[in-house]
């Protein structure tokens, strides 16, 4: 008879041609029957899974024990823990050092810590004189600037230049180069200064020669030497070009200034190259000129100039 798994089919056919009732069939769907085959449940394959995964356990960790009792076995130490044999041993060390006196771990850290403040006391200690030194001249060197006093002697181009801290600005519009040495010689012009910078010159450019410049400028200087004091330091500025007249002045300007360059390291005094703030390729810069005579500096130009000189003072 065809039987299949938890499922009976009865072949009726059989019944009637044998006779069998339906209590002789034997239900398969029956789970107290277990001709056909043995099946189980999923709960029952968890237990039995999980009773071999300790039985393998139990076999690991007793193998595992007899190779550690062998290995301690082979090399003479007592069967305990590793770790607990490692310390044993280092406690040993400890008092064999401590029997011959030479001191235990604990110490040297001590030592190295009460060591160290000593070092750093006297990095710092040279790190603090280093400043204090410092600052004992830096204090001497603004004591001194604050001291100097200066004075700014010039001609028109320079005469905005007013907010220079502790410079007298002394401006003479239209005077050429002997009108500022006879200022100077009838005493308009005050030189009780630390610090006098000159600024003349432009308005000889187009009536006098090269020669001529060089008697009026040497001439300056002596004049200049004669009335301050010995500690008085003499800046002589170079022309500033003009943007009126560049095209037919720019080479006798820049002759000019050079002739004042060497004047000036022969007679000892600094000399400072003013018209460089107001070239740029070898050209005057436009926007630093005033727009309506191209001859005097507009406010732009004035503030560069102020900076300029304010500079110049400053590392006099």
């Amino acid at each position: 008879m065809p039987v299949t798994r938890n499922k009976a089919r009865k072949n009726y056919k059989l019944i009637s041609e044998f006779g069998f009732g339906h209590e002789d069939v034997l239900d398969v769907s029956d789970p107290t029957s277990d001709i056909f085959d043995h099946e189980t449940t999923p709960d029952d394959e968890v237990d039995r899974l999980e009773h071999r995964i300790h039985n393998l356990e139990v076999s690991i960790s007793e193998k595992e024990r007899k190779l550690e009792k062998a290995d301690f076995e082979k090399q003479g130490a007592i069967p305990k823990t590793r770790l607990k044999s490692k310390y044993v041993e280092s406690s040993n060390l400890n008092d064999l050092v401590k029997e011959k006196g030479v001191g235990d771990n604990s110490s040297r850290p001590r030592q190295l810590q009460s060591s160290a403040p000593k070092v750093k006391s006297t990095e710092t200690a040279g790190k603090k004189t280093k400043p204090a030194k410092r600052k004992d001249s830096r204090d001497s060197k603004s004591f001194k600037k604050k001291d100097s006093r200066s004075t700014l002697v010039c001609d028109f181009i320079a005469k905005h230049v007013k907010t220079i801290r502790r410079c007298h600005l002394q401006a003479f519009p239209g005077a050429n180069i002997w009108d500022i040495i006879n200022l100077l010689n009838c005493g308009t012009i005050q030189v009780n200064y630390d610090i006098i910078l000159v600024h003349v010159g432009t308005n000889n450019v187009g009536t006098y020669e090269v020669a001529d410049f060089d008697i009026a400028y040497n001439v300056l200087i002596s004049t200049i030497e004669k009335l301050v004091k010995p500690h008085t330091v003499i800046v002589m500025s170079a022309i500033i070009p003009r943007l009126l007249d560049f095209q037919n002045t720019c080479y006798f300007v820049t002759t000019i200034n050079s002739r004042l360059r060497s004047l000036c390291f022969k007679r000892g005094v600094q000399f400072v190259a003013t018209y460089k703030p107001f070239l740029k390729f070898g050209m005057p810069v436009c926007e630093l000129y005033s727009p309506i005579c191209r001859l005097h500096l507009n406010y732009f130009g004035n503030l560069k100039l102020t900076n300029f000189f304010v500079q110049v003072l400053a590392h006099c």
